[in-house]
């Protein structure tokens, strides 16, 4: 079941996809939403955030059987890992995949082109001091 963005996007400011789903540990309806840099849990009935988990914590996630998905992230977080029944586990599946891949090219650009500034401002200092030197 997918429920419309425009619930969470009021409240949080970024879109994100959300999705309902049986949590099995507390067998307790759960909304998880999809963003492009993480994946939030909510509270089914107040909507409440019970946990914001960044791509950058999350381990992996399987499809265990069709209609069972199962995420982890870093052992550090609260809860690690999360198995979710949902007739959609496939579907949901590919979306974390395209957020995931998107996610990690905008790093690694951030990251190269950190680097590259870094690199640039070394490169300044240097001709600077040849020159005063």
């Amino acid at each position: 079941v997918f429920f419309p963005a425009e619930v969470i996007e009021k409240t949080y400011h970024y879109k994100i996809r959300v999705l309902l789903f049986q949590d099995t540990k507390s067998n307790q309806p759960v909304l998880m939403g999809i963003a492009d840099e993480r994946i939030v849990i909510l509270d089914y009935l107040t909507k409440d955030t019970k946990n914001v988990f960044p791509f950058s914590n999350l381990c992996d996630w399987i499809v265990s059987s069709r209609k069972t998905l199962q995420i982890r992230f870093e052992p550090s977080s609260k809860q690690s890992l999360y198995t979710l029944q949902t007739n959609e586990s496939e579907e949901i599946s590919r979306l974390i995949a395209d957020k995931y891949f998107s996610f990690v090219v905008k790093r690694d650009k951030e990251l190269s082109l950190r680097k590259l500034r870094q690199q640039q401002k070394r490169q300044r200092r240097q001709r600077r001091d040849r020159k005063s030197g």
